[in-house]
């Protein structure tokens, strides 16, 4: 009898311990981070200027314009956003890069999420969607992006 008690006790714990692992991985796989969410590689799909906007990539000819997005978590509420531009003239291309770190990531009432960069809104990530609106010598230009999988 005392073996079978042993035995049972083993099976106890062994049952209690598994139930634990897969309890504990549920939390983190359900409870994703801000820095999480955001994360990922994004495709440029348009580019709103003065109000009308251009399907990217913009071809003609042997000239294209494209631009894409790279944003890496760097905390669970912070993250460091690139913004990629690729052009194209008379077939030779060249790739400038715009980074922004240490962006502070804020969720919005409407589920977005905010990236910050020194108290002021530079782009919302919202579902697999990101919007980035500067002022480029003045006229407002938004870039629209869509998260590659």
């Amino acid at each position: 009898m005392p073996n079978n008690t042993k035995m049972k006790n083993h099976l106890l714990l062994l049952l209690l311990s598994v139930t634990f692992l897969f309890s504990s991985c549920e939390k983190t796989e359900n409870n994703p981070t801000l820095g999480d969410l955001v994360a990922g590689e994004y495709k440029g799909i348009s580019i709103v200027l003065g109000g009308t906007e251009i399907p990217l990539p913009l071809e003609s000819g042997t000239n294209f314009l494209n631009l894409n997005f790279t944003i890496f978590r760097t905390t669970e509420i912070t993250a460091d956003l690139t913004l990629i531009f690729e052009e194209k003239t008379n077939g030779i291309l060249k790739t400038e890069k715009e980074e922004h770190k240490g962006l502070i990531l804020n969720r919005k009432p409407d589920g977005g999420i905010s990236l910050m960069e020194d108290g002021k809104e530079l782009a919302v990530v919202s579902g697999q969607n990101i919007e980035m609106t500067v002022v480029i010598e003045d006229l407002t230009t938004t870039f629209k992006g869509l998260k590659k999988y």
